[in-house]
């Protein structure tokens, strides 16, 4: 008798012991799809802070181009006033 008990026994036990197996399992991928979303919302978090930096930057990369585009000229027009002054100081050392 006791050696059918057993076997019994020994059958119930693998099934409890696949159940908690799976269960685990179970658990154990819902940790995982929980810590993916909260990585997901993270990166969403980070680009949308990394979006609104780039704008900034833009605007900034805008405003230096056109200070940029302003001194180059004027930087012309002193260039050509150099000139002209050099002649008249050249035409000047020719009279004296």
């Amino acid at each position: 008798k006791r050696s059918a008990e057993g076997s019994q026994d020994d059958n119930a036990f693998p099934v409890c012991e696949a159940t908690i197996k799976r269960q685990k399992n179970t658990d154990a991928a819902r940790r995982s799809r929980l810590k993916k979303v909260m990585r997901m919302e993270s990166l969403e978090i980070r680009v949308a802070e990394l979006e609104k930096v780039n704008t900034g930057l833009l605007m900034r990369v805008a405003v230096l181009d056109s200070e940029k585009s302003n001194l180059l000229v004027k930087e012309t027009s002193y260039e050509n006033r150099i000139k002209v002054l050099e002649a008249q100081l050249a035409e000047a050392h020719k009279i004296l």
